[in-house]
């Protein structure tokens, strides 16, 4: 639940310029953190938790404003990490040992409210971000396996698919559009039970 303040002093503080830049400093560290992360779920919608691995345990431990032992911090989250992928890369790491150092910095900037929401804001801008990359990144495995289904098809015949895709310009298989783009309901159709038909197989 969003934290509301009403004290005009914590409401600017949070507003100044370095408070600001330090925060999204943090946001952009976070990011490169996550993407260096597995997702823990093979479901097509995956939850925020999920979604958020090990970067919403992190955010979770430091909301609170009790002092915080930021190397504990930075060995339970490098812990988390190690226990749920079997390999972590040095950019990761020390990706998330930039994060943590980031956070230090701003919490010494800001105290009990205005931390808290601060962390909060971070934690819904990153899960945001989390989930645009992840509906990306299955909107181009998606984009891939229509070009693929097209290129056996049609055996890159580029003239033929321009004529069933009702397109031109396509002299390469990377020019084809999307099939949430492709008018041929019927050659859409036809892909999307060729993708399922291989998917269940594969989960067989």
């Amino acid at each position: 639940m969003p934290i509301l303040m009403k004290n005009k002093s914590e409401v600017q503080l949070l507003k100044k310029p370095e408070v600001q830049q330090k925060r999204a400093e943090i946001i952009d560290s976070l990011i490169e953190v996550h993407s260096g992360l597995l997702i823990q779920s093979s479901s097509p919608r995956p939850s925020k938790y999920s979604l958020m691995n090990a970067i919403g345990k992190l955010l979770t431990l430091i909301r609170t404003t009790k002092m915080i032992d930021w190397g504990m911090v930075k060995g339970y989250i490098t812990n988390v990490i190690r226990n749920n992928q079997e390999y972590v890369s040095i950019d990761t790491i020390e990706a998330l040992n930039t994060s943590i150092g980031l956070l230090e910095d701003l919490r010494n900037m800001t105290e009990g409210l205005p931390w808290l929401k601060i962390v909060d804001g971070i934690d819904y801008e990153v899960f945001f971000l989390a989930f645009k990359s992840d509906v990306k990144g299955k909107r181009d495995f998606i984009n891939n396996k229509f070009r693929e289904f097209l290129k056996k098809k049609f055996k890159e015949d580029f003239e033929e698919i321009q004529n069933v895709l009702d397109v031109s310009d396509i002299s390469k298989m990377e020019d084809v559009p999307s099939p949430f783009e492709v008018s041929n309901k019927e050659l859409v159709d036809e892909f999307w039970k060729s993708y399922n038909k291989k998917k269940n197989k594969n989960e067989e």
